[in-house]
């Protein structure tokens, strides 16, 4: 392999076949589909949720493209077998993107990482071809896709180099909004699949509380109260928590959990159209950030919600309580039971039947993470379009950007609307 040359990308004109088109798929596999679902590998309980998904697919927007609005109606490629694809970062995040890639046998998948135990490590375990130069690794691979598996303050210089290329993108959470508008701007049109991660809005609880709500099987919601929380060291217990990019201000755990839980609560309730929050360091973490955010969020639904993040809390707890006139529902992901409260009947029930898939949250929860891949590929071979955007994720983070402000101001913020294209 040759000496690593630099880690930072750069910037090159488009790679085009012969027809001067961005390239995407070259080869097609015959005598089986990625898409025949499920796969073998998968555990029932994952195939489950992806029963539940099916659902949603059908009324998908088409503002899911880059941003794009309804007019823009998916113009994606078409849909062909094999896909070369490069994971940039090869952390815990990226190494469960090439597994997942590698399950749902995408094509030939390749990593690019500087560190040299992480690339040595990706490469023994899931028998890819690593690169120590990203440059190199886009001429060599040739990729039709880059999935940008970084911390999210190096996103905005791979992502940039993969979107002016012509190829297909797949970021992790950002969570600076010149990121998104970067992304946005570069964007080279519907045919280009830009998709930020949305993990969150797969798993089968919130899927199954969406579906109720649009239901309305037990009235509208009207307010939340929502808490979730790990004790920072616990993240990645194999490293230093120290040299973690959640011990970072600008990457907090805090503020990535926020963006996490944002992405998902507003797909519930809706937009937010005011916040009013507190911030605050206080255990003995030895890192630069606040280790705890406790935020008032009001919805234009009229839903009033209330969310308590930390990096504190051992053991990991996250525990979701939602009031309707017509009943309650509880989620508490630890135990893996998702119940509701129907006033009618007076009576609990358990929604877990109708959640396949839910099961106790753990580290190794695989299904969210399988179906995002598979979405994001089904996207780029022009199968369906891509179930989140970047305006969508701009929302979420000036709801995060006014967060901040008001805990640093100690008042409540209003959230601009979005403004209406043309």
């Amino acid at each position: 392999m040759p000496a690593a040359r630099s880690s930072g990308p750069a910037v090159v004109a488009p790679r085009t076949t012969r027809s001067s088109q961005p390239l995407r798929c070259r080869s097609r596999m015959t005598g089986m589909s990625i898409f025949a679902w499920p796969p073998p590998y998968v555990t029932k309980s994952a195939r489950g949720t992806d029963d539940i998904l099916a659902s949603r697919a059908a009324s998908r927007s088409l503002d899911v493209v880059a941003g794009g609005s309804p007019s823009d109606a998916f113009q994606g490629p078409r849909r062909a077998e094999i896909m070369r694809v490069l994971v940039v970062g090869l952390g815990s995040m990226g190494k469960r993107r090439v597994r997942d890639l590698v399950r749902l046998e995408a094509g030939p998948v390749a990593g690019f990482d500087p560190r040299e135990d992480r690339r040595t490590e990706a490469r023994e375990r899931y028998g890819i071809d690593v690169y120590t130069d990203f440059d190199e690794a886009l001429t060599r691979h040739e990729p039709d896709a880059v999935v940008v598996s970084t911390p999210p303050d190096r996103h905005k210089e791979y992502a940039l180099a993969s979107v002016s290329r012509g190829l297909h993108t797949f970021t992790e959470l950002n969570l600076d909004p010149s990121v998104v508008d970067a992304l946005i701007a570069a964007h080279r049109g519907p045919g280009i699949v830009i998709a930020p991660s949305a993990t969150m809005r797969l798993h089968p609880a919130i899927v199954r509380m969406r579906s109720l709500l649009e239901g309305r099987a037990f009235g509208p919601a009207l307010l939340f109260t929502y808490h979730t929380g790990q004790w920072l060291p616990d993240w990645h217990p194999w490293e230093d928590y120290r040299d973690f990019f959640a011990s970072r201000a600008a990457t907090g755990a805090c503020r990535e959990i926020l963006a996490i839980e944002l992405s998902w609560l507003v797909w519930l309730f809706g937009p937010v159209d005011a916040v009013q929050a507190q911030r605050a360091k206080l255990s003995s973490l030895d890192a630069d950030i606040d280790d705890v955010y406790q935020v008032i969020l009001e919805f234009r639904s009229r839903v009033l919600g209330h969310v308590l993040v930390d990096a504190i809390a051992r053991p990991a707890v996250r525990f979701f309580r939602m009031c309707a006139e017509g009943g309650t529902i509880e989620w508490d992901a630890g135990s893996g039971s998702l119940r509701r409260y129907d006033v009618a009947s007076a009576a609990w029930q358990s929604e877990t039947e109708q959640s396949a898939g839910l099961e106790p949250d753990t580290a190794g929860r695989e299904s969210m993470y399988l179906s995002e891949m598979r979405d994001f590929l089904g996207a780029c071979r022009g199968d369906a379009p891509y179930a989140y955007g970047l305006e969508e994720e701009r929302d979420v983070l000036r709801v995060l950007t006014a967060i901040d402000d008001s805990a640093g101001e100690g008042r409540r913020v209003r959230i601009a609307r979005r403004s209406a294209p043309g």
